[in-house]
This record gives C-alpha cells, sequence and structure tokens, in this order.
C-alpha cells in the first residue's frame, strides 16, 4: 500500500513510533538527528530525522525534548565526516595553523632534530600530506592522536 500523498506532505502531524540512536548533528549542539519510525511512514522503515530546540512540529519537540532527558539513551558525541576533512592544505595554511595552535616553536624544534631531507622537504614543500611519513612522524612526536591531526588540517583549510 503506497502511502498517501497528503500524509507525505503534512509535514505537522506524525506519530513517533520509535526514536534509536540520538546523535549530534553539529559541534555546537544545536542540532541532533536519530532514527525514527513513524505510524504515518511505517511504510519508509527507519528514518534520519533532524532535529531542535525550537523546531515547529510537535513531534519534532517532542524528540528534542526527550533525547536531551535521555529518554532515548546518551547523545552520540558529533562526528566530523570523513569527506569533510582535507587530506592536504597549502604550506601558508599549515604555517598559520601552527601558530593559532601554539605549535611552531615545538615544530620548529622538532624540525631541527631532523636529517636534512625532512629539513628541506618541510622548508621547500607548497602543500603538507596529512598522510605523508613527515607529517605522521611529527605529529606523533607532539603526542598527537589522529583524530587531532584531523581537526588541525580542517582547521588550517578554512584559513
Amino acid at each position: 500500500m503506497a502511502i498517501p500523498e497528503n500524509v507525505l506532505n503534512d509535514f505537522q502531524h506524525r506519530t513517533i513510533v520509535s526514536v534509536v540512536n540520538p546523535r549530534w548533528f553539529n559541534p555546537e549542539h544545536t542540532m541532533l538527528v536519530a532514527d525514527v519510525v513513524f505510524e504515518e511512514l511505517t511504510e519508509l522503515g527507519v528514518l534520519e530525522f533532524s532535529t531542535y530546540a525550537d523546531i515547529d512540529t510537535k513531534h519534532g519537540l517532542e524528540i528534542w525534548n526527550k533525547a536531551i532527558a535521555g529518554d532515548y539513551g546518551e547523545i552520540a558525541e558529533y562526528v566530523i565526516p570523513p569527506e569533510a576533512i582535507p587530506d592536504r592544505v597549502s604550506s601558508r595554511q599549515f604555517s598559520m595553523q601552527l601558530i593559532i595552535s601554539g605549535l611552531k616553536d615545538s615544530v620548529d624544534a622538532w624540525i631541527a632534530s631532523q636529517d636534512e631531507l625532512t629539513k628541506c622537504a618541510y622548508e621547500k614543500s607548497s602543500s603538507f600530506v596529512k598522510t605523508d611519513d613527515m607529517m605522521q612522524e611529527g605529529f606523533t612526536a607532539l603526542g598527537y592522536t589522529s583524530e587531532q591531526i584531523d581537526q588541525f588540517f580542517l582547521a588550517a583549510s578554512k584559513l
């Protein structure tokens, strides 16, 4: 049985059957997403539904309030989509992010302790590739996790 068009087009009236897997949609925690089944749309199965604090639908507000209250379990932390993380940044972006992150002196000291090829690569590169051996060794020396490296490259890409 097909879902009538008037039901599909009526975004204001939905009856919640189940809500699972709540997760933050953004790092500011102003929007969340959950996997929801609505009675009127059961033929469509589980739908990814997003909501926020001042949403204008009764069901959206109910999902928000119950998620915040913990009724659907813990809200999973926001995760940067892998496709959003660049694999390389320009030398200018990299250098500026080192300064912003307070890492310039530490990186300069690490580079000074390396062989001539590493020093040359650092000084003459027009871009820095996240997966490059020099990058991985340098970030490891600084104690960075892979998530912190991703954050560094993401921030640098916006400069």
